[in-house]
């Protein structure tokens, strides 16, 4: 996946600037699809959607936003339309406490959301506000809980976590004490708001920490099992008699039996992807 923060220009930005934005925010949402990536961009769009309104693509905005819609807003559905972007935050029913972002005075307005492709939208099991990290004096963060098919976690996400932690099939040794460990660890972060000049920095910081956090904690309480084990017990016969046909094949020298090891290799790709 291809994450994108983004932090539209403000009312009193002319027009000109914020379409210089979103196409910039096009640009890179299609270099991310062109590597075959699904793209999630979060934050503040300086705009209020609302509900969706008649006529207006469901794959786009859903019923639950809040507010009356305002001229950046309705940019920000068209443009969603365009990309094949679902706004996240307007899908879920949720109280007004949780939906919010932006307090100004004593008006509290929806102004930050999420968008994910519109492929990826059955991904998102829930979205909402959320003071759990601070990033401003005047502003929530927003969190979307996300369930990715399992075909992706295995060989895609996990994989690359590989070089520095192997997740494939990680379990806790005790689920207790990994929750503990992780809670322990965010209310670390709890801390004052940041000034606004402090904003991209300290959530940039606090995105390494998290990251950080779960890693070590990760290896902490790891389930302890032997290496390769449950791969190897999940190979087919098929499987396991073509590794033992290119290890022989490897064995007899180069040649005609190279042309063999790369035809055996082909096949059991095959067999592992079935």
């Amino acid at each position: 996946m291809t994450f994108i923060a983004i932090y539209m220009p403000h009312g009193s930005c002319t027009d000109t600037e914020v379409q210089f934005m979103y196409g910039q925010i096009s640009r890179a949402v299609k270099r991310a699809r062109t590597r075959g990536r699904t793209v999630l961009i979060c934050g503040d769009w300086n705009a209020v959607v609302g509900q969706r309104q008649e006529a207006e693509d469901a794959r786009s905005i859903g019923d639950y936003g809040i507010g009356a819609r305002n001229a950046r807003g309705d940019w920000f559905v068209k443009w969603a339309s365009l990309e094949r972007m679902c706004i996240v935050n307007t899908q879920f029913d949720k109280n007004l406490s949780q939906q919010w972002t932006y307090l100004k005075g004593y008006a509290r307005r929806q102004i930050d959301y999420m968008a994910i492709d519109q492929n990826a939208a059955a991904w998102t099991k829930d979205a909402e506000a959320s003071d759990e990290i601070t990033v401003g004096l005047d502003h929530r963060g927003t969190k979307v809980v996300l369930e990715l098919p399992s075909r992706m976690k295995k060989h895609r996400q996990l994989r690359r976590a590989g070089a520095a932690i192997n997740m494939v099939n990680w379990q806790a040794e005790d689920e207790a004490t990994f929750l503990t460990c992780i809670e322990s660890g965010l209310d670390s972060f709890v801390d004052s708001p940041a000034t606004d000049t402090q904003l991209l920095k300290t959530l940039a910081d606090k995105c390494a920490e998290v990251e950080k956090l779960v890693a070590e904690v990760g290896v902490k309480c790891r389930k302890h099992q032997q290496a390769g084990r449950h791969h190897q017990e999940k190979l087919s016969q098929k499987a396991k008699t073509l590794i033992a046909e290119r290890r022989d094949a490897r064995a007899r020298g180069a040649g005609d039996h190279a042309r063999t090891v790369k035809q055996i290799s082909k096949d059991l790709q095959r067999e592992l992807r079935a």
